[in-house]
């Protein structure tokens, strides 16, 4: 009896509730070897990325013949920022008379400007790339790719943490001046046969995040995911920084439909997580004007199937076979990753007793923030990033138990389309391996 009321009150039930956490490795497993199409990740957003090629603009007839949107070109070859102005009118009469815009370049900085170590050259840097993004301006070049492996390579013995200070400081030199220019810099991480510094997606999304600044942002090539084992979990979890997409086939860098190698689980992520940027191939040609239809076509193909009988990504299985093996499709199948969970985590979680929102959780603070301040709306320039950010983000919800697992799900992944294009594409960039010029950027 409740003294003063008189009422009753029932004895809490002292028999413990099981836990549903124990059936945690149970699901996993079946959700990991269940046939295509089983997991319900529930509705997801179209996905029609524009589609461009890595080349010389000179090439952009044979591009457009081929169905492709746009061409990426290079900073050291078009924008020319270390030569006069008068040299660059031709460049930028070339762009105004091409049959497809140059949306992007690559190739951002020479290797004898350095961006870390003791020959830093952080002033000089700043001076060249002040003059390419006026001059991407003026032909509409909206991303700036910055990979530069000869440039931000750490040289031997020299402190790590010190070359990651020098490079961050450095990125947030060039944010402001790329803003003033309507410009955004892509940060391209690099497998590590090429480069010794940002070598995976996750590691280029907290060099981004630290430097804090809308105009600097990240590119995913998945043949360097690729080569770096990095599965496609990765481009959820860097989903709020990620401003364009490139691809080739992982051996030896063919264009798509070569080898046959299925993107189609990189494809699939990026689609579920809202990706509204562009996609490029950047590869190595024998012949791109025979090539290079067959590759567009492929990459359209894969692109419309991911929902097929056929994907093996329906849900969140993937074929498990060696490399050399070929779905039916006649793609080969990637090896499965983590990751390929993630679609069906929400559902999962929740069900077993993961309170709040999971679809709204923020990546961290700084992104979080990031969405406080609007970065939904376009960024200078005109352009969004390539994951949209929402304003007002949920607040961290309880996690419970498993609530590490669900984090890397990102805010929008269940419930926002891609918004639509705007302007000019968010190219990234493109070493000249079609005629010859074959370098790292």
């Amino acid at each position: 009896m409740d003294k003063g009321t008189g009422s009753s009150r029932s004895a809490p039930n002292p028999r413990p509730r099981r836990s549903r956490a124990a059936l945690l490795p149970l699901l996993l497993l079946l959700a990991w070897t269940a046939p295509p199409g089983r997991v319900d990740a529930g509705p997801v957003p179209s996905f029609s990325p524009r589609l461009g090629v890595c080349t010389s603009v000179s090439n952009a007839a044979a591009v457009k013949n081929a169905g492709g949107d746009y061409v990426e070109e290079s900073v050291q070859g078009f924008l020319i920022p270390d030569r006069p102005d008068s040299e660059f009118r031709e460049k930028a009469g070339a762009a105004a008379g091409s049959p497809l815009p140059v949306s992007a370049c690559n190739s951002f900085l020479p290797g004898s400007l350095k961006s870390v170590g003791p020959d830093a050259r952080h002033d000089e840097i700043a001076a060249y790339a002040g003059t390419a993004f006026r001059r991407a301006k003026e032909t509409g070049v909206t991303t700036v790719v910055f990979g530069s492996s000869g440039s931000r390579s750490i040289p031997e013995g020299f402190d790590r943490a010190e070359a990651r200070r020098q490079f961050v400081g450095l990125l947030r030199r060039l944010g402001p001046i790329a803003a003033a220019h309507g410009v955004v810099v892509a940060i391209e991480p690099l497998n590590r046969d090429e480069c010794n510094f940002i070598n995976t997606v996750a590691e280029g999304a907290a060099i981004v995040r630290e430097a804090g600044h809308p105009n600097i942002r990240l590119l995913a090539d998945i043949y360097h995911m690729l080569r770096e084992n990095e599965g496609p979990e990765a481009l959820v979890a860097a989903g709020p920084f990620l401003r364009h997409v490139h691809l080739a086939e992982k051996d030896r860098r063919t264009p798509p439909g070569l080898a046959g190698d299925d993107f189609r689980p990189y494809l699939w992520t990026l689609r579920r997580a809202g990706y509204a940027g562009d996609i490029s191939i950047e590869c190595r040609w024998d012949d791109l004007a025979a090539q290079l239809p067959a590759a567009l076509k492929a990459l359209r193909e894969q692109l419309a199937t991911l929902d097929g009988p056929d994907s093996r990504i329906s849900g969140s299985s993937l074929d498990s076979g060696k490399s050399s093996h070929r779905l039916s499709s006649g793609y080969r199948s990637l090896p499965p990753h983590p990751g390929n969970l993630v679609a069906g985590f929400p559902r999962l979680l929740s069900w077993m007793g993961v309170q709040g929102d999971i679809s709204s959780w923020p990546q961290d603070a700084a992104a979080s923030e990031e969405g406080k301040q609007g970065a939904q709306r376009p960024l200078e320039g005109g352009r969004r990033s390539g994951f949209p950010l929402q304003a007002n983000r949920a607040p961290l919800p309880s996690r419970g138990p498993l609530g590490l697992l669900a984090h890397p799900v990102p805010r929008g992944m269940e419930r926002h389309p891609s918004p639509p294009h705007e302007g000019l594409p968010d190219a990234g960039k493109s070493r000249k391996l079609t005629e010859g010029r074959h370098g790292h950027r």
